[in-house]
């Protein structure tokens, strides 16, 4: 993420520890450094800092110009939840990858068991990989105490949970799973007609 984006994340997990803050530390996975993170020095490095929790995000193409090599390789696959599971059962800490939980236990978002929040607009979406919501889903535009019980009750999460069939794996599904946010009315009404005509362009031929 660029040259010395590192070292300012290791300043922050000295601020948090200093400060006495729980933090974990999430990285993404691809083709170019599943092996060394999920090898024991960086585990252990997460764990001197202060991490109590470690959060695996696989690397999925998102836009026409990603690049298309940094995803697990078929044969890294296999090597990469072997190493992921032996280190789960060393370290101190759990060490959690979402498409792994879901191939096993289906889409825990689909289910109710997982929720995106992200902590810098405070918008509330189903999961990390589609991050889409409409304005009203945001924690920042009500700060009540009952405000994620509301978001999470409202009709766009309803509907989320509703329209799809329990369990079906979106880690395979991605093009049909980003389609569904594509159409989604609520989301739909709040872009302008022209990025609405580019958004629905580009869902034609979505790989599934």
């Amino acid at each position: 993420r660029g040259r010395g984006v590192y070292t300012r994340l290791l300043d922050t997990f000295r601020v948090l520890r200093e400060q006495h803050v729980l933090f974990c530390f999430s990285t993404t996975v691809h083709h170019g450094n599943f092996m060394h993170v999920t090898s024991p020095e960086f585990v252990e490095r997460m764990v001197g800092e202060g991490a109590r929790l470690g959060i695996y995000c696989q690397y999925e193409r998102c836009g026409s110009d990603a690049d298309v090599e940094m995803r697990l390789h078929a044969e890294d696959e296999a090597v990469y939840a072997e190493r992921l599971a032996a280190q789960n059962r060393q370290a101190p800490i759990p060490l959690r990858d979402q498409t792994l939980l879901e191939k096993a236990r289906g889409c825990q978002a689909r289910l109710g068991r997982s929720v995106y929040i992200d902590g810098l607009s405070g918008a509330v979406s189903p999961c990390f990989k589609t991050p889409f919501a409409p304005s009203d889903c945001n924690l920042f535009a009500d700060l009540q105490r009952d405000s994620l019980e509301r978001i999470l009750g409202g009709g766009f999460f309803r509907r989320y949970r509703g329209e799809h069939t329990p369990g079906r794996q979106c880690f395979s599904h991605m093009g049909l799973e980003r389609a569904w946010f594509r159409r989604a009315p609520e989301i739909e009404e709040e872009m302008p007609l022209d990025l609405r005509e580019q958004q629905r362009e580009a869902s034609i031929g979505a790989p599934a």
